[in-house]
């Protein structure tokens, strides 16, 4: 079962001009970008043709279980029909009828019948966890 959302705080990216920071900002820079390759080759071995804003979705739902389409639409900035779309694409079945990533679950939330609650599946945190493992 989902859990309740609590809103989502993201870290501004901290950009330094050539040349300037400390040895450890670099070094931190270099661990955050390899996490960032992972996080993507672990997704192209499951699709190679994903948009990168699916991507997104499926790391803002893996960051906000029990969100709401609104909720998420609004921490990735785009419009609710193509969250919507995103969502049914990384749930089991897409908008078209066929197989989906099976990333993804959508629960109705008990206490207002016509929201849905996004969570991830356990094949999605399995893939959350190969994306945050250090290769």
């Amino acid at each position: 079962m989902a859990t309740a959302f609590t809103a989502l705080t993201m870290p501004s990216p901290s950009i330094h001009a050539a040349g300037v920071g400390s040895m450890n900002d670099n070094m931190q820079d270099r661990q955050g970008l390899r996490s960032l390759y992972n996080a993507i080759s672990q997704m192209r071995e499951l699709s190679s043709t994903m948009p990168v804003a699916e991507l997104q979705m499926f790391l803002l739902v893996a960051l906000n279980e029990g969100a709401s389409l609104t909720d998420l639409c609004e921490l990735a900035d785009m419009k609710k029909s193509t969250g919507s779309r995103y969502l049914l694409d990384l749930s089991d079945k897409t908008r078209a009828g066929t197989a989906g990533y099976g990333l993804v679950t959508r629960e109705v939330d008990p206490s207002e019948l016509r929201k849905n609650m996004y969570a991830l599946t356990a094949k999605g945190r399995n893939l959350i966890k190969a994306m945050t493992k250090e290769r």
